[in-house]
């Protein structure tokens, strides 16, 4: 109270402390603070802030988080600064980004979490999975990648990585992912499959036909020299006293 004061009720809370007029007073806890002397309340630490202080009187005890973090209105210690979606680490400590083709949507101590499969992200600090893009058609990435060249054809397509890939042809196949050619169904062998990814699709002709390497069906099988026959069935050979000399 001020000199001279000749009323209980003249005697007020200090700067820290809060409570009513004339009555003993409450100190502000941590995360709170208050300037002037009376009866107002404690202010508390703004977000991001905290403070360890009991009895403050001054804003400037509510210190700033350390980078990456967060914290709620009228924190009281270090450790309720913890890190904000897309970062990872301890409560109370500088967090760091999750690195591209990964995320964290919660915010607090947690891992992040690999884009799936046939996916991708660019993104650093992603709080979102919607940061993970879907490949181009026809392509498939590991999980956590980190680029769009990490999506690359699958078997049986062909293409650059990170761009749609194109179905190998009937009569062709490819067995590996990734980079690469259509292999042609060898002599005498024809596959109507597109997309094949097994040397397996590509099927023998009937007997005493041929056909040429990459041949796409049935019908590409003719008879040899010799025989007879429809194409794309077996071929019978020329009577003795015959022959054929063409295929």
């Amino acid at each position: 109270s001020a000199i001279g004061s000749n009323e209980l009720t003249d005697c007020t809370c200090l700067a820290g402390y809060t409570g009513i007029d004339g009555a003993a007073c409450t100190s502000c806890a941590a995360g709170t603070y208050k300037t002037a002397t009376g009866s107002a309340l404690c202010t508390s630490c703004g977000v991001d802030l905290f403070s360890t202080t009991v009895t403050a009187d001054s804003e400037g005890t509510c210190l700033s988080c350390p980078a990456n973090t967060l914290a709620a209105t009228g924190s009281k210690k270090l450790a309720d600064c913890t890190c904000l979606a897309g970062f990872i680490g301890n409560n109370g400590m500088e967090c760091t980004a999750c690195a591209a083709g990964t995320y964290k949507i919660n915010t607090g101590t947690g891992v992040c979490t690999e884009c799936v499969a046939s996916t991708y992200s660019t993104t650093v600090a992603a709080a979102s999975a919607g940061k993970c893009l879907s490949c181009p058609a026809h392509t498939f990435s590991l999980t956590g990648s980190n680029e769009k060249t990490d999506c690359t054809c699958l078997a049986g397509y062909i293409g650059a990585d990170g761009t749609a890939c194109t179905a190998c042809e009937g009569g062709t196949y490819k067995i590996n992912t990734g980079t690469g050619v259509c292999a042609s169904c060898e002599v005498d062998t024809f596959s109507t499959t597109v997309a094949a990814d097994s040397e397996g699709t590509c099927l023998s002709c009937p007997a005493n036909t041929l056909a040429a390497t990459g041949s796409k069906k049935l019908a590409d099988c003719t008879c040899l020299a010799g025989f007879i026959g429809n194409n794309g069935m077996e071929c019978t050979a020329c009577a003795a006293g015959t022959y054929k000399i063409n295929t």
